[in-house]
């Protein structure tokens, strides 16, 4: 089928949802679909950060059109000018700022909103030179291959740099781009940044197929520091050094730029129709099973702690210990920057061997300010390497502690002092943990009706404090579902009261009372129980309003799909389901007349949970 809009069809961007055209391909089995006529893509721009806190930040942003229309000032500035319709569209739109042109008559004949000595607010990266080159006019129309960096301060309503920002959203009219993109803005040579664009009006998964690339991406994320800096994921999506990425954002999404860096001299890149996907976030990233060592670090001010800056080790027998493709070249914030050198490189994400004793993670900072900051440590999966770490400050001279278990904090000051600023005046070493004075004889996990009893006996119990129970879904990401203290009885116990349903897999950890671990065997217990998804209220009231209940249902992604008699899709939904959580919102589109449906959750593996409701 061909769609005509008419250039009747406007993509909507929201605060919570971003309007989508998917594969028109149908996974490559329909090759005759289109959609012809321009276009309006919207891009909503929050104005939020941590919260409630108001938000002036860089955007790495790219339109996915073909840009046949509509030029920059007309469609990201709404065609303002500097008379009363300088805000003609409220809500809309944003300055644009440069420093050509000499005055503000020079620069606002060049498409610009004023003149501004101190340099221009919308950017392209050079990938001959490497550097941001100020965009030259906005009389001109988007180059379709580069992603723009744009520092949006609110809507054009906002008029002073110091004005409060609101909400705005960016648009652009003009044809959509269909079928598969070549990219073409790529430096032929090795080690080289290339700045890339989505080029749908769609989100589009990672990894995406290329050669002479590194497996790693970096995004923009606007919530980093105080202008926005780099975050660094790696080529399946899932690891990832800090920010607001997370909570199941993990592809490129519609309106999004990013960055890869040049394995070899003849790199090339495709993004195909194939690659997109449903669902929409402003920001992206998630995670997954690995043994990894996070560090991120943060700003320290009125009492609020602002995420600046991160980096990742990743351990396996695998990686290397040398400087390769396995490890992330850092992308340089404009404001604080923190990294790992290694052999005398910066690396974002480090990939390295086991952990073994006297093993060092050496950081390096740059640009920090004379103020308040705070390391957050995040270990995961890394505590079966049975050694410790410790945060060294050459500055101080102390050692601390860190936890290979949880979350470890610690603050640190800046002054005009010389080692308080040095660069080099943090790192990470490991030293191998001494045995404990207790052992383990005999572990058990029983299934007893809705719950599991687990035991444990153990022997020469010397100076323990605490055991902690640990359980996992899978055998290898633990976490702490009970606590225990020594008693010197040598039997102990702990109840589940809400395992998986599946395999639960159980180990003990005991804790020494100046802080030694060390770890049980790992017993495992089958706990079935029979999973079911149901909707309340059903009939369905007129506030449309409803809640989706899942009992001992497998984690994992499920699509819900609302259908009509006639077997038409009227809404689709994704949820991914943690396994924990038991009920989600479920709300009918304004458009559902009163009538009889049929809901369809359609899990992963393709299962379906077909449910009839009325409104």
């Amino acid at each position: 089928r061909t769609f005509a809009t008419g250039s009747f069809l406007t993509l909507k961007s929201t605060d919570t949802l971003t309007a989508s055209v998917a594969d028109i391909t149908n996974a490559s089995t329909n090759t005759g679909n289109s959609i012809t006529g321009n276009v309006s893509v919207e891009r909503f721009i929050s104005n939020i950060k941590n919260g409630t806190r108001s938000l002036k930040a860089w955007r790495l942003l790219s339109m996915p059109t073909k840009h046949d229309v509509q030029n920059i000032h007309v469609a990201w500035q709404e065609n303002g000018d500097s008379t009363t319709t300088f805000n003609p569209t409220p809500g809309f739109g944003a300055q644009i700022i440069s420093s050509f042109g000499s005055t503000n008559t020079g620069a606002r004949a060049l498409g610009f909103d004023s003149y501004n000595v101190n340099g221009g607010s919308l950017k392209t990266f050079n990938v001959t030179t490497q550097v941001w080159d100020e965009v030259a006019t906005t009389n001109a129309r988007f180059d379709a291959q580069k992603p723009y960096i744009v520092f949006v301060r609110g809507s054009r309503a906002k008029t002073l740099f110091n004005d409060t920002p609101d909400t705005t959203v960016l648009r652009e009219r003009g044809s959509l781009n269909l079928g598969d993109f070549v990219v073409s803005n790529i430096p032929q040579t090795t080690n080289k940044f290339a700045s890339i664009v989505n080029p749908y009006a769609s989100a589009i998964r990672l990894p995406i197929n290329r050669t002479g690339f590194t497996s790693f991406y970096y995004l923009y994320d606007p919530r980093l520091g105080s202008g926005g800096g780099w975050v660094t994921t790696d080529g399946s999506s899932v690891n990832y050094t800090g920010g607001s990425y997370g909570n199941n954002n993990y592809n490129i999404q519609s309106g999004q730029g990013f960055f890869m860096l040049t394995s070899g001299a003849n790199a090339t890149m495709t993004i195909k129709e194939t690659d997109k996907v449903d669902g929409s976030a402003s920001v992206q990233r998630e995670n997954r099973n690995q043994q990894k060592f996070y560090t991120r670090l943060y700003k320290v001010q009125n009492g609020t702690a602002d995420l600046y800056d991160g980096v990742l080790n990743r351990f396996d027998e695998g990686y290397s210990n040398e400087v390769d493709n396995d490890d992330a070249t850092k992308f340089t914030n404009t404001t604080e920057n923190f990294a790992i050198t290694k052999n005398g490189k910066l690396i974002s994400i480090e990939s390295r061997k086991a952990l073994t004793e006297n093993d060092t993670i050496f950081y390096k900072m740059n640009q920090l300010r004379v103020a308040n900051y705070r390391f957050e440590f995040i270990p995961e999966n890394i505590e079966s390497f049975n050694v410790q770490a410790y945060l060294e400050d050459k500055y101080t001279n102390t050692l601390t502690p860190v936890s290979m278990t949880e979350r470890t904090v610690f603050d640190f000051a800046i002054s005009t002092n010389v080692g308080a600023y040095a660069s080099d005046r943090f790192r990470i070493i490991f030293k191998q943990l001494r045995p404990l004075p207790v052992t383990f004889v005999d572990v058990k996990a029983i299934k007893q009706k809705e719950q599991i009893n687990v035991t444990w006996k153990v022997e020469n119990e010397i100076n323990i404090r605490e055991y902690a129970v640990e359980k996992s879904a899978n055998g290898v990401n633990f976490a702490k579902v009970g606590t225990v203290l020594a008693s010197g009885l040598n039997e102990y116990a702990h109840v589940d009261e809400s395992p998986f349903v599946g395999i639960n897999f159980y180990r003990i950890r005991s804790v020494g009372v100046t802080g030694e671990i060390s770890y049980s065997k790992i017993v495992k217990v089958s706990y079935e129980a029979e999973p079911m998804i149901s909707i309340y209220p059903n009939p369905i009231k007129s506030d449309r309003k409803a809640t989706i209940s899942f009992k001992n249902v497998t984690a994992g992604r499920y699509t819900l799909k609302l259908t009509n008699n006639l077997g038409q899709v009227l809404m689709r939904k994704a949820i991914q389901h943690d396994g924990v959580t038991t009920q989600y919102d479920f709300t009918l589109s304004k458009s559902i007349l009163n009538g009889s449906y049929t809901l369809e959750i359609i899990g992963q593996d393709n299962k379906k949970t077909s449910l009839k409701i009325l409104f």
